[in-house]
């Protein structure tokens, strides 16, 4: 019976460079499609860690904007709550 071959281990292949290493830019001329994913696959495996460190920066920069959206909103809400009250005195005054 023959069985289909198996992919050798990725430690053991010679195009899979070792976790660390710097890898060379994508060449998007010479490259397959393929082979163009195959590198991107192992150039984004070993920058593990990076999303958080992004992900952490993306948190505080929508905090930022929740923050001066809450205090437009705030300020506005303020403005309003008061032109109604002033507007019900109005009402009840004209009587």
């Amino acid at each position: 019976m023959l069985l289909p071959p198996q992919p050798e281990p990725a430690t053991t292949r010679p195009d899979v460079p070792e976790p660390g290493t710097h890898h060379p830019p994508l060449d998007p001329v010479g490259d397959t499609a393929g082979s163009a994913l195959d590198a991107l696959r192992r150039r984004l495996s070993t920058e593990a860690g990076e999303g958080v460190i992004s992900t952490g920066i993306v948190v505080l920069i929508m905090a930022l904007i929740g923050a001066a959206m809450w205090v437009a909103f705030s300020g506005t809400a303020k403005e309003a709550t008061d032109r109604v009250d002033d507007e019900v005195q109005n009402i009840g005054s004209d009587g």
